[in-house]
């Protein structure tokens, strides 16, 4: 049996968010908003603090939740929500096609940091939720959740494990379900160090960037593969099964 999980992250990953409205920078602008706010710090400041917390937690609310005991996350993400015009996303019916013939073979599920709003409303404007086709995942309330009591989300080791964890468990402890069988897409190099840690297949998203530093060292080692966008995921995917069957 050559089936694999893949886990796809969302933003910049299954569309290229420069060229289509600059959501990250959209969201970046209202947590930084959120925080001034809440701080009562000029933008400046706020802005280091937000940068802060995402390196360090992977998630601005994350951080906001430990260091700053903000205790309605879902306040902070429907404020930078409400920061947000998804407009400028197109339909890729070409996208949906080819998840749909991996997903005959393969089982394919999101993996985002994004909260579930969010999620829903890009998928939605992508043409990934609708009456023929459906995408399930998780999102950063599902992370949290799977490890729960303690608060973690990519790119952190616990997070990934909580999650295949969870997947095992929806396909019934599938005995085909190792390492090498699963399948993480970012285009954020740090969020596919701990999967290439963990053994699984990691593949990075470059929209034509040089690989960074931080994957260099996992270029020979068969687990790592890059593509420019997800126009090609099809062969990535095509590339990884072939050398599991060998």
């Amino acid at each position: 049996m050559n089936r694999l999980v893949i886990l796809l992250d969302i933003d910049n990953t299954l569309y290229r968010d420069k060229e289509h409205g600059e959501l990250m920078r959209q969201m970046r602008v209202g947590l930084v908003e959120y925080v001034a706010n809440l701080l009562q710090l000029p933008p400046q400041e706020a802005e280091a603090h937000v940068l802060h917390y995402y390196q360090k937690y992977g998630l601005t609310i994350a951080g906001l939740v430990r260091e700053m005991k903000c205790s309605d996350a879902k306040a902070v993400t429907d404020f930078v929500y409400s920061r947000c015009d998804f407009s400028r996303l197109p339909e890729d019916p070409g996208l949906r096609e080819v998840l749909s013939r991996l997903g005959q073979s393969h089982h394919i599920y999101y993996l985002t940091n994004a909260p579930r709003r969010h999620a829903e409303t890009v998928l939605q404007r992508l043409g990934l939720s609708t009456d023929d086709f459906v995408m399930n995942g998780f999102t950063y309330e599902d992370q949290w959740a799977s490890t729960a009591p303690t608060i973690c989300n990519k790119p952190h080791r616990n997070a990934y494990i909580a999650v295949i964890e969870a997947v095992s468990k929806g396909l019934g402890y599938a005995e085909w379900l190792t390492a090498e069988c699963v399948v993480m897409v970012d285009d954020t190099a740090s969020n596919l160090l701990e999967p290439l840690a963990l053994g699984w297949n990691a593949v990075w998203v470059s929209h034509g960037n040089p690989i960074p530093d931080s994957l260099l060292a996992h270029i020979n080692t068969g687990k790592l593969f890059c593509m420019k966008d997800s126009s090609a995921l099809e062969d990535v995917i095509g590339q990884i099964t072939l050398k599991r069957s060998q």
